[in-house]
C-alpha cells in the first residue's frame, strides 16, 4: 500500500454543519435518501436551494437488499444525477453508497458483489455521493463498500471498491442527540469492534496503527461515560468523530473474525450488526489471544489494548474480561439460541472464514478455533 490513505476528499464537522449540505453537493439533479425515522428531513428540504439543485427524494428502512436495490436503479437509471446524499444510520449511509456506485453500471448489478457475484471492480464512473451520519458507531460514511443483504442467498455481502469512498462527509452530532442507549451502545460497539480489528488485523499499516492508538482510548471512553448519563453532548461528538475515523481505519486495514461471523449471521437472522459485533469481541479477542500465545506469538497489541480499556474503565483486567462485562451490562438483544446449534453454528463458522472480513484477522485460525469464537460468545 501507497503512502496515502483511502479516506473521503472532504470531512465537514460541528454541530449545526448539515445546514452547508447543499453547497457540497454539485450542481444538478440531487438524490437524496435518507431514514425513515429521520425527523430533520422536512426542514433540511424546507431550505433547499431547488432551483440550482432539483431535488429527488427517497425515504428507506431497514438494510439495504439486492431486490430493492435493483428496483430502485431500474427507475433512476433514466435521471442524470449530478450528487447522491445519504442522511441516516450505517444502513442507510451503505444504500446511498451502493447507489451512487451503481447508477452508471454497465454490467448486472450482482456482479459487482462478492462471495455470490464476481466481484468484478467498478469499470464506470461513480456518482459523487455525500454521507451523513445520524449515529454514533457504523463507520460507513468513510469506507469503500456497501453491505448488501440477498435474501435468497441468507448472507450479507459486500459491494466493495476504492472509487466508492464518499466525496464528503458531514459529522453533525445534533443529529444524534435523540438516540436511545441501546442505539448508541450497539453503534459504539460496532465503532470499537472496528478499531480494535483494524489495529490487529493483519493487514495493518503503521497509518492505521496510529488511527487505532489514537482513537480506541476515545471510543471507549465516550462509550462508558455515555453509558452513565446518555445527554453527554461532548461524548456524542467525540464518539460520532471516532466511529469516522473507524470507517478509514479499516478501510486502510480490513477486518477480522468478529466482522466475518457478523456478515453471515446478520444475513441470516434478524439481529442487529453492532449487538452481533458487541457480543462476539470479547470472545474474539480471548481466542486470538490464545492462539496466538499458543504459536509463540507476539501479544504486544494485545497488551496495549489491556492498557488501554483498564484506563477507559478504571478497573484491572485483560480487553476482553473488561470489554465482556460491559458488554453484558449494557446488551439487551442477544445472539438467539438456534445460532449455537451444531448444524447452524457449523454453518456460520464455513460461512465467516469464507467472508472478506475473516482474511485480515491477526492469524490465521483453523474451523475449531474459529467455532471457538461462537461458542465462546454465549453468555
Amino acid at each position: 500500500m501507497d503512502d496515502l490513505l483511502l479516506q473521503p476528499a472532504r470531512l465537514i464537522q460541528g454541530r449545526g454543519s448539515i445546514e452547508q449540505l447543499a453547497e457540497w453537493a454539485q450542481p444538478g439533479e440531487v438524490l437524496l435518501i435518507h431514514s425513515k425515522s429521520l425527523n430533520a428531513i422536512e426542514r433540511l428540504v424546507q431550505d433547499w436551494p431547488l432551483t440550482s439543485r432539483p431535488l429527488t427524494i427517497c425515504a428507506v428502512s431497514g438494510e439495504p437488499e439486492l431486490e430493492q436495490l435493483e428496483q430502485h436503479l431500474g427507475v433512476w437509471r433514466n435521471k442524470a444525477f449530478a450528487s447522491v446524499i445519504a442522511v441516516g444510520g450505517g444502513s442507510t449511509v451503505d444504500y446511498g453508497k451502493a447507489v451512487a456506485a451503481l447508477l452508471n453500471a454497465k454490467a448486472p448489478i450482482a456482479d459487482y458483489l462478492e462471495v455470490v457475484g464476481r466481484g468484478t471492480p467498478l469499470d464506470h464512473d461513480i456518482v459523487a455521493f455525500i454521507a451523513v451520519p445520524t449515529t454514533v458507531g457504523t463507520g460507513a460514511e468513510a469506507t469503500k463498500n456497501a453491505v448488501i443483504k440477498v435474501k435468497d442467498r441468507g448472507v450479507k455481502v459486500s459491494l466493495r471498491d476504492p472509487k466508492m469512498i464518499p466525496s464528503c462527509v458531514i459529522l453533525d452530532a445534533n443529529l444524534c442527540d435523540d438516540l436511545p442507549w441501546h442505539i448508541i451502545f450497539s453503534t459504539g460497539m460496532d465503532a470499537i469492534t472496528q478499531l480494535i480489528e483494524s489495529f490487529l488485523s493483519c493487514k495493518a499499516t503503521p497509518q492505521t496503527d496510529a488511527i487505532c492508538k489514537a482513537q480506541i482510548p476515545i471510543a471507549l471512553e465516550s462509550l462508558f461515560r455515555l453509558s452513565l448519563d446518555r445527554l453527554l453532548a461532548p461524548e456524542l461528538e467525540r464518539l460520532q468523530h471516532a466511529a469516522y475515523m473507524s470507517g478509514v481505519a479499516l478501510a486502510n486495514s480490513g477486518l477480522g473474525v468478529v466482522h466475518g461471523f457478523a456478515s453471515v449471521i446478520g444475513g441470516a437472522y434478524e439481529c442487529a450488526h453492532g449487538a452481533i459485533c458487541a457480543q462476539l469481541l470479547p470472545a474474539a479477542l480471548q481466542v486470538n489471544r490464545q492462539v496466538m500465545a499458543q504459536r509463540q506469538l507476539s501479544l504486544q497489541k494485545f497488551e496495549q489494548l489491556d492498557d488501554m480499556v483498564q484506563t477507559a474503565f478504571g478497573e484491572t483486567g485483560t480487553v476482553d474480561q473488561l470489554l465482556g462485562r460491559f458488554v453484558f451490562t449494557h446488551l439487551t438483544n442477544r445472539l438467539p439460541n438456534e445460532v449455537f446449534s451444531e448444524p447452524a453454528a457449523n454453518a456460520l463458522v464455513q460461512g465467516a472464514m469464507q467472508s472478506s472480513s475473516f482474511k485480515g484477522n491477526p492469524i490465521s485460525l483453523a474451523f475449531d478455533e474459529t467455532l471457538q469464537v461462537l461458542i465462546t460468545s454465549r453468555r
